[in-house]
């Protein structure tokens, strides 16, 4: 198996397991101790920050979070993944009452893997959108520079 191959293996695992069947041990296992995620939010240090700040508010205001891998790309250490995922906003991960609203999303991230982890992730998808269309009022979608 190519390195390319063995990195889109492990993207996959990261977003049909972890994410898609809850196997939350594979954070431990996929993600490097300093992984640096790039959010809309600002960047994620860390697989314990990771962990606290995405994981667990995402699927404490989204329960049945399902999400699937439409498409993978590969180049040496990097793995594009494209996904769709499903869920219904039933509970207050997100820091504001649940809407009960159902909701389908579309996003791409942006893998970098070194000794078969990632070491750093960047999504680019609407969660500004995301947030406003559940009912957090407005949110800026771009960052203010001086």
């Amino acid at each position: 198996m190519s390195k390319e191959q063995s990195n889109e293996t492990l993207a996959r695992r990261w977003f049909e397991q972890m994410w898609g069947q809850r196997q939350e041990s594979l954070i431990d296992e996929l993600m490097s101790e300093d992984c640096v995620g790039q959010t809309e939010g600002g960047p994620v240090v860390g697989r314990q920050a990771w962990k606290d700040q995405v994981y667990g508010p995402f699927l404490a205001a989204l329960p049945d979070l399902q999400l699937s891998v439409e498409g993978t790309v590969s180049e040496s250490d990097q793995v594009v993944v494209r996904w769709i995922a499903t869920g219904t906003h039933s509970g207050d991960g997100f820091g504001f009452a649940p809407c009960q609203r159902r909701v389908r999303f579309r996003g791409m991230t942006w893998l970098r893997f070194a000794n078969g982890q990632i070491v750093e992730g960047a999504d680019s998808w609407n969660q500004s959108g995301l947030m406003a269309t559940l009912g957090a009022g407005a949110l800026p979608s771009a960052e203010v520079l001086n």
